[in-house]
């Protein structure tokens, strides 16, 4: 076993993100282990030596470079943009980047709050998305020790809408999921901007920025719940869950040939259950459909109960076409369409926004009644989406595109960096950098080949390493 000396601009507490006390915006951390590169020298190395690019944590000045060579070729409109962030998990394990020249693997929040000595085992990645623009850029990461707090979160969208705003783009919304964190981190931003909990929208500078959560994580959250539950309450009408399991068994015993309608939707594993698509299959008009002709054949009582939870799934599935918006290949209707003037969205949206507020889950023998964080979070996403588009059809725009609305772009991100190398087992800051290096490279059209890490060999063993921190 070999040592490693600490370098000395190491700083034990400028570094540090574990305080939930500060509330404003922090200052660059001048103490940290590893400092970003500046805009200039990360310009020189992006056109001269593209191998030698650094793609470390924080907002990245070279694709924000790019981005605002572009904005003067873009029209009004197309400078209107989603601010997406996710976080992903990454193998805690340190490497050594000969590129940089630093150690990988440790917590590092960039420009923001430096690096600190704990191990890293998240990947907080912001994405800006245009809204009718053909943008998907990763403009900014970081490494994290456990899930970020919702405070520093809080900051760091802060930082990146005013970054990107002052090169030209406009950022309408935000697009996440709605776990505990990135709630609560909103409801700061709110809580700064003087607006209530359950508003839909906070301040930056005077300007409204829209919340929106992920219209598949809320859906799958709702199948979730109702699957864990077995009732779900919607407009007084009570749907059992055991009644879409006589669905799979009718479909299944009798041969009905619907293929999309298996065991695995009814007892979704858990992968199964990160897959909006086997949500939308069991909670569809095909299900509702199959639940009326079962009601056919059985005594009153129990028709009558088949058909609630029939009515139910029938407004879960409008609800889910008339916010997901279409997909490529999906099947032209009129609720799964894009927005325009002239769609069933303005009836159908304020309809759900007061259907939600019914909705209630329980246990099949109990009559404790159980609200979840996923109904307030879609009360507020439609909330949004009337907004933005009140807003951006004030400024000439004639549709909206709903799937420019949600993570699908940032998740196939984090599908090819998982895919980058399938060999070399899990993912790690080190891995993690590298593969999102050759994408962001690839799509800029930069010549791009990975040198050796001669010494990762060298470094592979940190334990004693990282034990001496603590």
């Amino acid at each position: 076993m070999f040592s490693i000396a600490v370098p000395s601009s190491t700083s034990s507490s400028s570094s540090e993100i574990n305080s939930d006390e500060q509330t404003t915006e922090p200052a660059t951390t001048a103490s940290a282990t590893h400092q970003s590169t500046p805009a200039s020298e990360k310009e020189m190395t992006y056109s001269s030596k593209p191998e030698k690019m650094l793609m470390e944590p924080g907002v990245n000045q070279v694709l924000i470079d790019h981005l605002k060579k572009e904005v003067e070729q873009l029209t009004e409109n197309e400078k209107y943009c989603a601010l997406l962030f996710d976080e992903m998990t990454v193998e805690r394990h340190v490497d050594y980047d000969p590129v940089a020249d630093i150690i990988d693997g440790f917590e590092d929040l960039g420009d923001y709050g430096g690096r600190s000595r704990g191990i890293a085992d998240h990947v907080l990645v912001f994405m800006l998305q245009g809204i009718y623009k053909n943008i998907e850029e990763p403009i900014a990461y970081y490494f994290t020790c456990g899930p970020i707090s919702s405070e520093h979160l809080a900051n760091l969208i802060n930082v990146i809408i005013k970054t990107v705003h002052s090169i030209g783009y406009q950022v309408i919304t935000t697009v996440c999921d709605h776990s505990v964190r990135n709630v609560g981190a909103l409801k700061l931003l709110k809580k700064r901007s003087d607006l209530p909990p359950n508003q839909n929208y906070f301040l930056l500078n005077q300007d409204k920025i829209y919340i929106v959560y992920d219209v598949p994580h809320l859906f799958k959250s709702i199948r979730n719940n109702f699957l864990k539950t077995g009732v779900m309450m919607l407009s007084n009408k009570r749907a059992q869950w055991y009644h879409l399991v006589q669905v799979e068994q009718r479909n299944r015993i009798k041969r009905l040939g619907y293929t999309k309608i298996t065991k695995m939707h009814i007892a979704p594993n858990n992968q199964a259950k990160m897959r909006v698509e086997i949500a939308a299959q069991i909670l569809s008009n095909t299900a509702a459909g199959i639940l009326k002709m079962i009601s056919e054949d059985v005594e009153e009582e129990q028709g009558n109960a088949l058909l609630q939870t029939a009515e139910v799934i029938k407004e879960l599935d409008q609800l889910f076409d008339c916010t997901n918006g279409p997909g490529e290949n999906d099947v032209d209707k009129d609720i799964r369409s894009h927005v325009h003037r002239n769609s069933s969205h303005h009836q159908l949206w304020p309809k759900y926004k007061e259907i939600l507020n019914t909705v209630v889950f329980s246990e099949l023998d109990h009559d404790v009644k159980l609200k979840f964080r996923c109904i307030n979070s879609y009360i507020i996403t439609l909330k949004s989406l009337e907004c933005i588009w009140e807003y951006v059809a004030s400024k000439g725009c004639d549709y909206l595109n709903l799937r420019r609305l949600n993570l699908d772009a940032l998740e196939n991100l984090f599908e090819m960096i998982r895919q980058h190398n399938p060999t070399e087992g899990n993912q790690t800051c080190h891995k993690f950098k590298k593969a999102l290096k050759s994408i962001v490279m690839t799509r800029l059209g930069i010549p791009f080949s990975e040198e050796p890490d001669e010494m990762d060999e060298l470094l592979s063993d940190f334990e004693d390493y990282m034990r001496s921190f603590r």
